[in-house]
């Protein structure tokens, strides 16, 4: 009896080490996974912070882009000379003045330049101050930085009122780049 007594008491202890161990397998397995699934979890909350920082980024990105845009409409663009000077041309007609262009440069500047512009607008008083003042009433970065007004009278024309004319010089904000003209 003593020998069935130490047979069970060695089995009891061999199938309890053997349970002992394989609980230690399993628990160290099962840490080892849950370490890895906590550095997973982190990993994706990064990943998802880096894209929401993303998303936020994109839309200041898009918010700036407009506000960009909105700016840019009250400056001359470097490409777009020509056709703002005829519009200024077009406009002095409308309000019965000739405006000519005498010269213009460009300068360059961060971000945005400058044009300096010099006119010589001619026709009766009203017309010529009129013109002046759209052009400088214009949707851009423009101001007047001289002016000079001359006047001749019509004598012996059948039309009594003088002919004025001004000769003024602008600054405009331009995006930068560079272009000079000079018109004899």
């Amino acid at each position: 009896m003593k020998k069935s007594l130490l047979m069970s008491l060695v089995g009891s202890l061999i199938a309890f080490l053997l349970v002992l161990g394989a609980y230690w397998l399993s628990y160290s397995m099962v840490t080892a996974k849950s370490i890895e699934a906590s550095k997973l979890a982190t990993q994706i909350d990064t990943e998802k912070s880096a894209t929401a920082e993303l998303t936020q980024a994109k839309s200041e990105l898009a918010g700036l882009t407009s506000q960009k845009a909105t700016i840019n409409q009250y400056f001359v663009q470097t490409n777009n000379i020509v056709p703002f000077l005829e519009q200024l041309q077009l406009l002095g007609s409308s309000l019965g003045a000739t405006v000519q262009v005498a010269s213009v440069s460009a300068s360059q500047g961060s971000p945005y330049g400058t044009l300096t512009l010099s006119l010589s607008i001619s026709g009766n008083f009203n017309a010529v101050a009129k013109t002046l003042g759209a052009i400088e009433y214009e949707p851009y970065n423009i101001s007047i930085t001289s002016l000079s007004f001359t006047h001749t009278p019509n004598i012996g024309s059948a039309s009594s009122t003088p002919q004025w004319s001004a000769v003024a010089e602008f600054i405009v904000g331009a995006e930068t780049g560079t272009a000079t003209s000079t018109k004899p």
